[in-house]
């Protein structure tokens, strides 16, 4: 059985603190399986994912004849099964232990709450997932055979191998691609990006790979500012179709305004690959060649899985910014939450303690007689006056300043940048202002008020829990003397 001890020993949880860890065992289970057991196959459904406390595993993939192609070996500290979790997808490969091994599984749910609440845990596996694939890119070995079935699943594998092996960001991913292509005998790579309004303009990038040559130069200068409609050139023409097109001779090509600087620079032949997310072209990777090139089967099997793996790229990182967002932010005000207030204290205090001018303010508000809002008018109703006090909260504040709720009817500001105590009392004084005007929602309208407390930087302060506490505490004398009050925490008296 998998314990908080054993689990400080893996590297995965290197970074995580024991409460982190105690939360992840107490949403996983144990698992033991012998020597030479499938675990899942591919296209099996997710449901669980693995961290191997012990042993090790082969990860594989049947080619289109039929072959077993090995990916890679996972042994202690690693994990697999994240990616089929995210998307929804069905399993990519096939899993099977090799010796007796250990595992620490989680289900699908409780996978996806662990990433709501624990950043770290976001963060330390979507890095496991690069290093994961950079080690099996080593494992994989390109097999130089007759069969060109075969020959072009292994490309498209390795291809793939690379892109997540370079997957930190979109750009790097696809700065990857444009890298292996262009080893393959094309002399200029570069990436055209698709705008996201209905106009799906194509703009061009600053991802280049390019062949040192100064008679090159006029052809770059020209796509840097190119700006093309759907149909228009190479980029627009494979985004009017939504596949890879090969141009074996530019001078035959009348539909690309480049080239006929293109030829004049030396340009031969040209290739087009889209990037797909979803069902929309986000990306279109153009190379061209100084000699003429036929089209290749292996290679245009290739580019398709370039552009779905960026693809994948791209609902990855949007994956992960969604997630850090919610870890991050109140679900109902889409405010920072308690976690994020914290991370922006901490800030606040470190650069209080470099900089002895630098003066900052914490307000810990409180709506009174809210409960009496939620028991007569209901749950429903006291939701959205909770929404409405955030708006209005955010409207009173400065652009320097942050506004978080930390639970319940409790909101916090973090007012920085002060250049005298008076600024915190114009800025609440404006808070009052705003929430006496009436709250009107639906049929019905109320008056609020809130009671508030504020707590300035003093260099005693070591946490951000100690400075939110004294906040809060001179929040509860002002409610003590009545609505819509506020009190100064006061050291001398804490």
């Amino acid at each position: 059985m998998a314990t908080a001890a054993n689990c400080k020993k893996n590297p995965i949880f290197s970074g995580f603190s024991e409460e982190q860890i105690q939360a992840l065992l107490r949403s996983a289970r144990t698992e033991v399986w012998d020597p030479l057991k499938v675990i899942f196959t591919e296209g099996d459904p997710p449901e669980y994912f693995y961290i191997i406390l012990a042993g090790k595993v082969k990860v594989s993939r049947a080619s289109g004849s039929g072959d077993e192609v090995s990916l890679g070996i996972l042994t202690e500290g690693d994990f697999f099964g994240e990616m089929a979790l995210l998307d929804g997808s069905a399993r990519s490969a096939t899993v099977s232990t090799l010796d007796r091994s250990e595992f620490l599984v989680i289900g699908q749910d409780d996978f996806m709450q662990l990433f709501r609440q624990s950043p770290p845990l976001i963060q330390a596996l979507f890095k496991g997932v690069g290093n994961n694939i950079r080690r099996m890119n080593g494992e994989v070995l390109f097999r130089q055979e007759q069969n060109r079935e075969l020959a072009s699943n292994l490309e498209r594998e390795r291809m793939t191998a690379i892109i997540w092996n370079h997957s930190s960001s979109v750009e790097e991913a696809i700065q990857a691609a444009i890298d292996y292509v262009c080893g393959t005998g094309w002399s200029v790579g570069h990436a055209f990006m698709v705008s996201g309004d209905a106009s799906k303009r194509l703009f061009s990038s600053s991802i280049w790979k390019i062949k040192e040559s100064d008679h090159l130069k006029s052809f770059c200068r020209v796509s840097n500012v190119a700006d093309l409609a759907v149909g228009e050139d190479l980029p627009g023409m494979v985004l009017a179709s939504g596949k890879s097109i090969w141009i074996e001779n530019l001078a035959n090509e009348l539909r690309c305004p480049r080239s006929e600087v293109a030829w004049e620079c030396g340009l031969r032949s040209g290739l087009g690959i889209p990037a797909w997310s979803g069902d929309r072209v986000i990306a279109v990777l153009e190379f061209f060649s100084e000699t003429h090139l036929r089209p290749d089967e292996v290679l245009l099997a290739a580019a398709a899985e370039v552009g779905r793996q960026l693809g994948n790229v791209f609902e990855r990182k949007i994956c992960e910014q969604q997630l850090l967002y919610r870890a991050m932010h109140d679900a109902l005000t889409g405010l920072p939450n308690r976690t994020l207030l914290l991370d922006r204290l901490s800030l606040a205090l470190a650069r209080a303690k470099r900089d002895a001018t630098y003066l900052f303010a914490v307000v810990f508000l409180d709506l009174d007689c809210f409960k009496g809002i939620n028991d007569n008018l209901g749950h429903t109703f006291g939701d959205k006056v909770l929404m409405e006090v955030g708006r209005r909260l955010q409207s009173c504040a400065r652009a320097v300043d942050v506004v978080g709720r930390i639970g319940g009817d409790e909101f916090v500001l973090l007012l920085e940048e002060l250049k005298d105590r008076g600024e915190v009392e114009i800025v609440m004084d404006r808070v009052r202002k705003k929430l006496a005007m009436p709250l009107r929602i639906g049929e019905a309208e109320v008056c609020a008020s809130a009671s508030m407390g504020v707590a300035f930087a003093l260099p005693h302060y070591e946490l951000p829990e100690q400075i939110l506490r004294d906040a809060d505490g001179a929040m509860y004398l002002a409610k003590k003397k009545g609505r819509g009050l506020f009190e100064f925490f006061q050291p001398t008296t804490a």
